[in-house]
C-alpha cells in the first residue's frame, strides 16, 4: 500500500517509539497503520486497524517525553531556570536536548528543503542542532498582551531567528488582510532568516501558552552549510586516496606476474 508514492507502514500497538522512528526511517515513510490482536468471537484471531501513526506523531511524542522525564512540561522549565527579561516575556535557556530529542528534531528538520542530506549532511545536522539556542517561554500575562510584549514575530520588524515551537501553541497572522492560523508543535517559522542578513518578516506570531521552542541564526546555519562542503571534499579526498592505493596494488600485483623468474 502507497502514500503519495511513499509506502504505508503496518505496526503493532506496542511498537516502542525509538524503533518505530528507525521504521520510518529505513522505509522512508511518513504513515503507518496501528493493528492490534482481536480475539473476540469463535473464529481465529486476526489483526485489526484501529488508527493511523505519522512520523511527525512520533516524534512529536518522543521530545514530550523527554522533556517530561526532565521535569520540563507545557508549563514552562522550573523556575529556577526561568528569569525575567525586563517587560519582555520570561524566558530561559532550556538543557541541550537529549539524544532523542537531537535525533527526532534532526529527522524532522531533514524533511525541510533547507536542511535537506543536499544542503546539510546528517551528521553536521546533529552537531548544528545539539548547540541551538533552546528556550522556555512563560505563558503571557495580560500586562504581557496589552503592552504587546507577546510575540514571537513582529510584522515589519527585522528579525535573525528561525523557531521551531517543541511545546505549545501560537497565533500566526499572515497577509494584509491579517489571515489568522492556531500553529502547534512542529512548526516552523522564519526560514527567510536563514538566506538573509536583513531579513523582515510579513506575518505576526503571538504567543498563546507556554512555549518551549528551538531558535537558530543565519551564522549558525552557514557554518552548517560550509561545514559540508569541508566534509564533503575531505571525503572525495579519501575516495580518491582509496583508489590511487587500488591502482598501486594493480601494478604492483602485475610487476609480479610479469616479473622474470630467477634460475
Amino acid at each position: 500500500m502507497m502514500f503519495y508514492s511513499r509506502p504505508i507502514l503496518r505496526v503493532t500497538d506496542d511498537t516502542p517509539l525509538d524503533q518505530m522512528l528507525n521504521e520510518f526511517t529505513n522505509k522512508k515513510s511518513r504513515i503507518a497503520m496501528v493493528q492490534v490482536v482481536n480475539s473476540d468471537g469463535p473464529g481465529d484471531p486476526f489483526y485489526e486497524i484501529v488508527g493511523a501513526l505519522t512520523i511527525e506523531d512520533v516524534i512529536e511524542e518522543i521530545i514530550h517525553h523527554d522533556i517530561e522525564d526532565e521535569g520540563v512540561g507545557v508549563e514552562g522549565f522550573p523556575p529556577r531556570l526561568q528569569a525575567p527579561l525586563g517587560s519582555d516575556l520570561q524566558r530561559a535557556s532550556a538543557p541541550k536536548l537529549s539524544p532523542n530529542q537531537l535525533n527526532a528534531l534532526c529527522l524532522f528538520l531533514g524533511t525541510l528543503e533547507e536542511f535537506g542530506p543536499r544542503m546539510v549532511s546528517r551528521d553536521v545536522l546533529q552537531l548544528f542542532v545539539s548547540h541551538a539556542r533552546v528556550e522556555s517561554i512563560a505563558a503571557p500575562t495580560l500586562e504581557h498582551q496589552r503592552e504587546h510584549h507577546d510575540y514571537l514575530y513582529h510584522r515589519g520588524q527585522p528579525t535573525p531567528w528561525f523557531t521551531v515551537v517543541l511545546e505549545g501553541r501560537v497565533l500566526v497572522k499572515s497577509g494584509h488582510e491579517g489571515f489568522s492560523s492556531d500553529s502547534g508543535p512542529f512548526s516552523v517559522m522564519g526560514l527567510g532568516a536563514l538566506k538573509s542578513d536583513h531579513w523582515v518578516p510579513d506575518f505576526s506570531v503571538r504567543i498563546k501558552t507556554a512555549l518551549v521552542v528551538v531558535r537558530f541564526d543565519k551564522a549558525m546555519y552557514d557554518r552548517a552549510l560550509a561545514a559540508t562542503v569541508t566534509e564533503r571534499k575531505q571525503k572525495e579526498k579519501e575516495k580518491e586516496k582509496e583508489k590511487e592505493k587500488e591502482k598501486e596494488k594493480e601494478i604492483e600485483s602485475e610487476t609480479a606476474v610479469h616479473k622474470p623468474k630467477s634460475s
